[in-house]
């Protein structure tokens, strides 16, 4: 659930100190421009938004193919702290070229956000997808009633809490846990240790500790929320997830320390047992970014990218060209499956329309 090494054991004491502030963004909204895929050489329109919700603004950034049909949106919902998923990665970009709109939503307090999400628990990060569902119902370019709530780590215990909603769908959870908030931050512990050599036993007496010193340390939340931990220490996802009627798409990383499928494949299937439309798959290689790897340890990341994105038609004097060449979601290479399983899922749901390489032999 975190992005850099610095973050691997993000529920220990670093992460419990304040955060330091995130400078607003003032060129947040921007209206549509047209960009020109350097990976593919389509274009697709890019546009900067702000989704209200309650008193409060949160940015988020729409991508859609570059013509004006009403299309299918996917809202991608990120994982904890400040980390916000890719609005222009490999994925985004690749359903755009399918003729789906993709809207990257932010979080409170994070770039030119407002609000504070560390003041929220589940259940009003659910209320802020909610928010962004009734940003695309608004829209005339955008068929609202065809949203798919792409849920990555964290944000795979936020959006099954907006399946009730009728414009959703179908449902993607993208290394989300099926674990309680407690047990997932002890599998963690667990799988780190153990991926970095220390062995079973003293693994498991590593991850008791945590557990031991965290219920210590969060022991007064009953009284005063002191730590966003106290808001969604105990949430458990096997009722929201048990309640899903739509379709469902869990993706879990064989090398993911974070969410490990050892913990949450079980779990997750029996949560999903009663939904004929869920499908449940475990990545070969993949880490919690689903990024092809060894260890799936975050220290690895690194040394997991390309120097450059290999894009056949950038343009070396173009600079959006020049900023997705070098971005690491562009450079990185992803686990085999991954894009395809989303995309076979999309389809068999009549969300996108089939590929028409699919008819060929």
């Amino acid at each position: 659930m975190h992005r850099t090494t610095s973050r691997r054991l993000c529920f220990l004491l670093p992460c419990l100190l304040p955060l330091a502030a995130v400078a607003a963004q003032p060129d947040w909204p921007q209206p549509a421009r047209r960009i020109v895929d350097p990976e593919s050489g389509q274009p697709y329109r890019l546009e900067r938004v702000f989704v209200p919700s309650g008193p409060h603004r949160i940015a988020a950034t729409l991508l859609r193919p570059d013509d004006d049909a009403r299309v299918p949106v996917l809202v991608s919902v990120s994982g904890s702290r400040d980390g916000i998923s890719p609005a222009e990665g490999p994925l985004q970009r690749r359903l755009v070229r399918r003729g789906m709109a993709v809207l990257t939503l932010g979080k409170k307090g994070v770039g030119a956000s407002t609000g504070d999400w560390r003041k929220e628990d589940f259940a009003d990060r659910a209320d802020n997808v909610r928010a962004a569902l009734d940003w695309v119902a608004a829209r005339p370019d955008l068929d609202g009633s065809r949203s798919v709530l792409y849920g990555h780590s964290q944000g795979g215990y936020v959006v099954p809490l907006v399946a009730d909603d009728p414009r959703v769908a179908a449902l993607i959870l993208a290394a989300g846990p099926a674990e309680p908030v407690h047990a997932q931050i002890a599998s963690e512990r667990f799988e780190t240790l153990r991926r970095n050599g220390t062995p079973e036993a003293r693994a498991r007496a590593g991850a008791r500790r945590q557990a031991r010193w965290l219920r210590a340390l969060l022991s007064g939340c009953g009284l005063v929320p002191y730590h966003y931990l106290c808001r969604v220490y105990r949430h458990d996802p096997v009722p929201a997830l048990s309640a899903v009627r739509q379709p469902v798409l869990a993706l879990l990383g064989e090398n993911d320390p974070l969410v490990p499928p050892a913990a949450n494949l079980a779990p997750m299937q029996a949560a999903l047992a009663a939904n004929p439309g869920a499908e449940i798959r475990v990545l070969e290689r993949s880490n919690h970014l689903f990024w092809e790897s060894t260890s799936g340890l975050p220290e690895e990341y690194p040394r997991l990218l390309q120097d450059d994105a290999p894009f056949p038609h950038a343009d070396a004097d173009d600079p959006d060209h020049e900023r997705l060449r070098r971005w690491p979601y562009n450079r990185a290479r992803f686990a085999p499956g991954y894009f395809e399983a989303i995309e076979r899922f999309l389809e068999r749901h009549l969300i996108l329309a089939r590929a028409p390489t699919d008819a060929t032999p």
